[in-house]
């Protein structure tokens, strides 16, 4: 798919200004950039759904500013191709929507720290296309973090103001916990579990996924990522594979 070729292009170019942001991970961290510190991050995501078994592609550029040491802003454009039916001559490609995000430490001391992250999610998408939602979005997400730079473990609480035309549910509570551990100097593990309220409002079932992944870190100011997550539930994506590249100055 065209999708599959553009990307290592993107992420070659993106390598010389291209460090650990979330991914692989769905749970947000409590890592802050600094004042007038940068951070460039590129990812793709190929998810698989579990009854049709379409697939959808995202590629993702998101760059980072940090205003002071516990506050910064981001803008996150991704890419996307969705599997429409079984014949991919009806495949659908290109921009999906945009997001701006604040994030803001609220608290920190010893081990523990504390963060709210505020997303705002423009409709630069196609919605006829399955590629966005035509409604401006909102999100707010609740981050805690507890450990040190061996181990660390997160902790994630969110509502999803999901304002869409496709008859879904509006009101998504979002939920999850993560763990990383550094294995060496260059290498950590992660795993989470996530789970937020269905998108099918005939549904009170929650999607739920579990992940791993592996970061390696080549340079100080340089992280490399690939990780994987499967389906807990029958209401959920079958499994998402994803790989990314961030570096920050």
């Amino acid at each position: 798919m065209f999708l599959l070729r553009l990307f290592p292009c993107a992420l070659v170019c993106a390598f010389p200004v291209v460090a650990l942001a979330a991914h692989p991970l769905i749970s947000e961290d409590t890592d802050e950039l600094g004042g007038s510190h940068s951070q460039v991050e590129v990812s793709f995501d190929r998810d698989l759904e579990r009854t049709t078994h379409h697939s959808t592609e995202q590629a993702k550029a998101t760059l980072t500013q940090g205003i002071t040491d516990a506050f910064e802003v981001a803008l996150s454009t991704p890419w996307m191709a969705r599997q429409r039916g079984d014949d991919p001559r009806v495949d659908y490609y290109g921009l999906g929507d945009t997001s701006v995000f604040m994030k803001l430490r609220v608290y920190q001391q010893d081990k523990f720290a504390f963060v709210l992250k505020e997303e705002t999610i423009f409709p630069t998408g196609n919605q006829e296309k399955g590629l966005g939602k035509d409604r401006v979005q909102t999100a707010i997400n609740s981050v805690f973090s507890w450990g040190d730079e061996r181990l660390n473990f997160l902790g994630n609480v969110g509502y999803f103001d999901n304002r869409n035309k496709d008859d879904q549910r509006r009101e998504i509570v979002t939920a999850s916990g993560a763990a990383r551990l550094r294995l060496a100097q260059k290498w950590r593990v992660v795993g989470e579990i996530a789970s937020h309220s269905n998108y099918d409002p005939d549904s009170a079932k929650y999607q739920s996924v579990g992940g791993v992944g592996v970061i390696y870190s080549p340079l100080a100011n340089l992280d490399l990522d690939i990780g994987y997550h499967h389906g807990l539930n029958r209401e959920s994506t079958l499994y998402s594979l994803g790989a990314g590249a961030a570096f920050r100055w």
